[in-house]
Formats: structure tokens, C-alpha cells, sequence
């Protein structure tokens, strides 16, 4: 939990949501960039690889999923099918894509 709170505290343009993978420096976060976005909900799809959270943007209520896929098909395979049950919702879903 200290990973996160140092990254919580560190990121100050809005709210963020993380899992903390089980290898030191390893998992998956989404930083939000506005302060009116508020976050419901976060699910750990699969952790250190696959997050998601419910979030409210003025009247939008939006589901983002962040994944970071292994290397190996099978294991990619794997994850993206753990994903597919969390895309199931009346929320308008999206992942962003990272740089």
C-alpha cells in the first residue's frame, strides 16, 4: 500500500486508481487529468495487468479499462478474455491508449 500512496500523492492533476502488480516496480494505473472527473468504482480485473473504473464526468457515466498485456499470445489470450465479462455494462466503456 505504500507504493500507492506515494503514487496517489505524487499525481496531482485529479484522481487515480492502481494495482500493484507482485514484482517490485510492476502494475497498471489510470490517471485521470480532470479534477470534475470522479471515480465510483474501481475492479481489478487482473492484478498488475487489467484495472477498470466507474467513473462520473459531468452528466457522462463512462467505464475505462487499462490493460498492460504480456509478451507471450497465450497469456494475452488469457487476459483479454478476463476482460471480456467487464465490458458488459450501460456505461459507455473505452481504453485509453498510453504513450
Amino acid at each position: 500500500m505504500g507504493d500507492v500512496g506515494m503514487f496517489s500523492r505524487e499525481w496531482t492533476k485529479g484522481d487515480s486508481v492502481w494495482s500493484i502488480g507482485g514484482v517490485h516496480s510492476t502494475g497498471v494505473g489510470i490517471l485521470f487529468c480532470f479534477k470534475e472527473i470522479r471515480v465510483e468504482d474501481v475492479f481489478v480485473i487482473d492484478q498488475g495487468r487489467a484495472i477498470g473504473a466507474d467513473i462520473t464526468w459531468g452528466t457522462r457515466k463512462l467505464r475505462v479499462i487499462v490493460v498492460y498485456g504480456p509478451q507471450s499470445p497465450a497469456e494475452r489470450t488469457n487476459l483479454f478474455t478476463s476482460v471480456e465479462p467487464f465490458l458488459v455494462t450501460n456505461r459507455q466503456v473505452f481504453k485509453p491508449e498510453h504513450g
